[in-house]
């Protein structure tokens, strides 16, 4: 839906701060809509691979705002750069979130760090063009046409999933873009005080209002000062963090709580069960072992196993449940309690050469 928008984009590019969500940025660029702000969030973006949107002078016009993950080589390629702590990451954890605030729903795509940015800066109205999260049945990509795509960016109406679209329309999509959408829904629930208002055929989105592009403002009553926005942009970001500070951080909280999480977590595993109902119960342990600090940001353990980890104890936890004997679960519960401790375990070798080396700096 962002194609049928950009005339009124080129239109009012100068009355609102334009933000571009990953590649979105070729296509604006593509039709002469130079985007105040470029918001990044995948981690495997680089220098070479933003180049393929546009070239390097129109860069310098543009702050990028971007997640703590994301490579640090494209810095310097904008005019200025803001990183946003992204929450539950073992690397803004590192950094004390009472300094630097952590924030929340930002995955799993670019458009939700785009969405929580527009809550974090406090706007009054936030118009979202493109977030169509799939297709129409009559356009099988993802993307404006426009937009350099560098993967697959096609949508099978026969096979995919569908969701409620705007204006009584059917949207092809995928559980990942179903979940972008309820995160998206999430965020602005959360930001009720803002006016959100959902433009084109896209997929629909809860808590926003719905328009079309004809049926947007013509003219905008008070004036935006963009350049004082762009100035005072920075103002809302630190740099003065403390690099002694994070370091006895890590040092004297960090090592020695993720060491003691990692031991015990090993304890687990030292006997195994005999009978089905105590396999079940130790997995109910062990699950909730990794559950905790999940609420805490300043807690590193539990940022150091991803979301697999409690799938694998999940599916391990039905697998035993519906086994005939406990003979045949003791089998089971081996062969996978095994893959679990040598996995914690080569997680365990990573930890320690990584403090290794802090401690030699």
């Amino acid at each position: 839906s962002l194609d049928e928008s950009m005339e009124y984009l080129a239109l009012h590019k100068d009355e609102a701060i334009i933000i571009a969500c990953g590649s979105a940025l070729s296509s604006l660029v593509k039709n002469k809509i130079i985007p105040d702000i470029h918001i990044l969030q995948e981690r495997f973006v680089s220098k070479e691979f933003l180049l393929n949107y546009t070239d390097e002078n129109t860069y310098k016009t543009i702050t990028c705002v971007k997640l703590n993950v994301v490579n640090p080589e494209v810095d310097d390629l904008y005019r200025e750069t803001l990183i946003l702590q992204k929450a539950n990451d073992p690397g803004s954890t590192l950094l004390s979130s009472d300094d630097y605030p952590h924030s929340y729903n930002v995955n799993p795509t670019v458009t939700n760090t785009g969405v929580a940015f527009c809550s974090l800066l406090g706007a009054n109205t936030v118009y979202l063009f493109g977030l169509d999260y799939g297709s129409s049945e009559t356009y099988s990509k993802k993307h404006s046409k426009d937009t350099v795509v560098l993967e697959d960016d096609s949508i099978n109406t026969k096979k995919q999933q569908t969701m409620e679209g705007n204006y009584s329309k059917t949207v092809y999509t995928n559980e990942f873009l179903i979940y972008s959408c309820d995160i998206t829904e999430q965020e602005i629930a959360r930001s009720s005080h803002i006016n959100w208002v959902n433009i084109g055929e896209g997929a629909r989105i809860s808590g926003a209002s719905l328009k079309r592009t004809e049926e947007l403002p013509r003219s905008f009553k008070q004036k935006l000062d963009k350049a004082r926005i762009q100035n005072d942009l920075g103002s809302m970001f630190d740099n003065n963090y403390s690099i002694e500070s994070a370091y006895n951080r890590i040092h004297n909280t960090h090592i020695p709580a993720s060491q003691s999480y990692l031991v015990s977590l090993l304890d687990c595993f030292d006997t195994i069960p005999q009978t089905r109902c105590a396999m079940m119960t130790t997995i109910g342990i062990i699950t909730k072992a990794t559950d905790i600090g999940v609420n805490e940001d300043a807690y590193l353990p539990k940022k150091l196993f991803g979301l697999e980890f409690a799938n694998f104890l999940s599916n391990l936890y039905v697998q035993i449940s519906t086994t005939q004997s406990d003979e045949e679960a003791i089998e089971l519960y081996k062969k996978a309690i095994g893959l679990l401790k040598n996995h914690i375990e080569l997680v365990f070798q990573d930890f320690l050469a990584i403090t290794s080396t802090i401690n030699q700096q």
